[in-house]
């Protein structure tokens, strides 16, 4: 799906998949800190608030344990004393505090007998309405009985400062607590201050802390009860017994920090929980004040943040996308109109005088460079192509012609060979007839010798003999004009066959020179014409052999000629005896009556003409055979001609086919514009 993309697409897929990633890991990652942050943040805030409120709240508290701490100094510094003091002087300064103090519901003090008074002291004031009353506890029965009383028991085992855990007062049926503090002298407790708080007011304090605007606070006990709660339902009541709530319960016995995320009753939603001690005077039964801040406002300037992070990051990758979009389309163009370019030199015209403008020094403006530099060298090899595409459709056309005219000579020779050989044997066969009439000759001669010899014996014989050998001699004469026109004839034929092997010689010359035109043409045109220069090749040995067979058959011709010449003077020399041997027989028929003293001049002349006629007899069979050579060579010719015209014939076709390649090249090259 990737790879049928295109290169924009692709680089603002990829691109923008990077930028994607990378601000989703950037957002997660800084939503994750972020969230960490706030988190801490908030957290932190709320154990400050805690805190602070934690302070504000048991300040109330702090007061009368302080104010407590004061007296139980005040009754140790009148121990110390040697005076003893009044006591209605001490419930005025007890009654005074109350007055001055109306947070403060009851102040109270039991002191030991036989400490600073002979009797127990046990002075109690508290308010009814606006009044303040006094209810002194006199009888050492009461008095005893109070002494289980863990107001009292408690601070005096401990020996410290005790904030008495919450308590509803059947009286006023309010939450209530008391500050107790021990009066110690000389090491030894000998009784208790306490003074009372009424605890609603602090529940109408936490209803009015709102960490958040929207979180919860409330004061707990080291017991972990509530003592004040914005819901008054649970005021008085234990926090809870859940797992955290019981770990919550002993950080808070124990007075340490406690956090926890829970699901609140209260506000209906997961919560965070913070419980910080607070430490009232030098007790050592802190209670704790609670603050919950529901997860939401935690988290909201979190998400508030993560938001903003994620619309950042929207609209970043939408710029990116724009940019992307702009750059890749710089990046693009070039490549585009290079794409343009190939596909116009692959599918349209094949323009190869575009060019690329090259803008910038970057990759884009080197590809525009190397582009701009390969269409420049395509350019000139099409160039190049196409000359010589039209050199080679030029050599194919002459070679062509050349083949035809080689086609055309070469039909000649073999018309011109066909009738050498036709007139060669027609010259055999007269050679032949000739022969035959030699021999005959040489019969007649021997036949006259025989006369001659009985010439002597008989007249008539003679004269018989005379008049044959008449008959024969002008046989012979006639037989040896025939040879004699016959080898006129054939020493004509000689010097026409020659003229035909000069031409054939030409021709092959002709042929050879074509070829190396025809070879060099083939070099010129490189991979394609190979088989034109196999073509060429064979041609040129076909016409080295043509005329190397030429250059035999002119030698034979002109053996044919001189033996030809040669005969026809021997042939002219045995006319010439014959001639007078007819006339030495005239000369036998008029004078027969000479024979006797001519026989023998007559048996030597015959003689000689039989010597003379074997001697044309063999020149004659040397010129049959010659003739038969040449009949030979002449039917070599032939067909050598016919294999040059084979070998003409495929150097037309593959002529044809060069021809037809080179058109094809030239329209392939035309359709590039150079």
């Amino acid at each position: 799906m990737f790879s049928k993309l295109n290169l924009r697409s692709k680089m603002l897929l990829s691109i923008l998949s990077v930028v994607v990633i990378a601000f989703t890991l950037t957002i997660g990652l800084v939503s994750n800190k972020a969230n960490s942050i706030v988190k801490k943040e908030a957290f932190d805030k709320t154990e400050q608030i805690a805190f602070r409120y934690s302070g504000e709240l048991k300040e109330d508290i702090e007061e009368a344990m302080d104010a407590a701490r004061i007296l139980a100094h005040s009754y140790e510094a009148i121990l110390m004393g040697k005076k003893q003091p009044e006591r209605e002087l001490l419930d005025n300064s007890l009654r005074r505090i109350l007055e001055k103090s109306p947070k403060f519901s009851g102040i109270w003090v039991m002191v030991d007998p036989k400490t600073i008074f002979t009797k127990h002291y046990s002075p109690w004031f508290h308010r009814e309405g606006s009044s303040i009353v006094a209810a002194p506890t006199i009888e050492s029965v009461a008095y005893e009985a109070s002494l289980s009383n863990e107001f009292y028991t408690l601070p005096k085992r401990l020996g410290k400062e005790v904030l008495i855990e919450p308590y509803e007062d059947p009286d006023l049926h309010s939450l209530m607590t008391t500050a107790t503090v021990p009066i110690v002298y000389k090491g030894r407790c000998i009784g208790v201050v306490g003074i009372d708080i009424v605890l609603e007011g602090l529940t109408e304090m936490v209803t009015k802390i709102r960490p958040y605007g929207t979180g919860v606070a409330s004061l707990i006990s080291n017991a972990g009860k509530y003592v004040a709660h914005p819901d008054k339902e649970r005021v008085g009541k234990d926090i809870g017994a859940t797992k955290l709530l019981r770990k919550a319960k002993q950080a808070i016995e124990n007075g340490e920090i406690f956090t926890m995320i829970s699901y609140s009753e209260t506000l209906k939603t997961d919560v965070y929980r913070v419980f910080v001690p607070s430490y009232i005077g030098n007790s050592d039964t802190p209670w704790s004040f609670s603050v919950e801040i529901p997860m939401e406002r935690v988290l909201q300037e979190s998400r508030e943040m993560t938001y903003s992070c994620i619309i950042t990051g929207i609209i970043s990758v939408l710029l990116a996308a724009i940019v992307i979009f702009l750059v890749s389309g710089t990046i693009v163009k070039p490549i585009k109109i290079a794409v343009a370019g190939l596909k116009d030199i692959a599918e349209g015209e094949g323009d190869l005088t575009m060019r690329l403008e090259v803008k910038s020094r970057d990759e884009i403006g080197e590809l525009a460079i190397w582009f701009n530099t390969f269409i420049e060298k395509l350019q000139g090899i099409i160039t190049e192509i196409s000359e010589n595409a039209n050199v080679v459709a030029g050599s194919s056309t002459d070679l062509s012609a050349i083949a035809v005219q080689i086609s055309s000579g070469a039909e000649n020779t073999a018309v011109r060979a066909n009738t050498v050989a036709t007139a060669t044997e027609e010259m055999t066969t007269n050679l032949n007839n000739v022969a035959a009439a030699m021999e005959q000759s040489t019969t007649n001669t021997g036949m006259v010798a025989a006369a001659a010899e009985e010439m002597t014996s008989t007249i008539n014989e003679i004269a018989k003999n005379t008049e044959m050998a008449t008959h024969v001699t002008d046989k012979a004469v006639q037989k040896a004009k025939s040879a004699s026109s016959k080898m006129s004839e054939l020493e004509e034929a000689a010097i026409t066959i020659s003229k035909v092997t000069e031409v054939i010689n030409e021709i092959s010359e002709q042929t050879n020179l074509l070829a190396l035109n025809a070879t060099i043409e083939a070099a010129r045109a490189g991979e394609a014409g190979k088989g034109f220069a196999v073509v060429a090749n064979e041609i040129k040995e076909l016409a080295n052999q043509t005329a190397k067979a030429t250059l035999d058959i002119k030698n034979q011709i002109e053996g044919v000629q001189k033996t030809t010449t040669t005969a026809v003077k021997e042939i002219d020399e045995t006319s010439a005896v014959i001639d007078g041997v007819n006339d030495i027989v005239t000369i036998i028929a008029a004078a027969v009556e000479e024979q006797s003293t001519a026989i023998t001049e007559i048996v030597a002349n015959i003689s000689q003409v039989s010597q003379g006629i074997s001697e044309v007899n063999e020149n004659i069979n040397q010129s049959s055979a010659v003739a038969g050579e040449i009949s030979q060579e002449i039917t070599q010719v032939n067909s050598e001609t016919s294999e040059i015209s084979s070998g003409i014939g495929q150097v037309n076709l593959s002529a044809t086919k060069l021809n037809e390649m080179s058109a094809k090249l030239s329209a392939i090259v035309g359709m590039f514009k150079v």
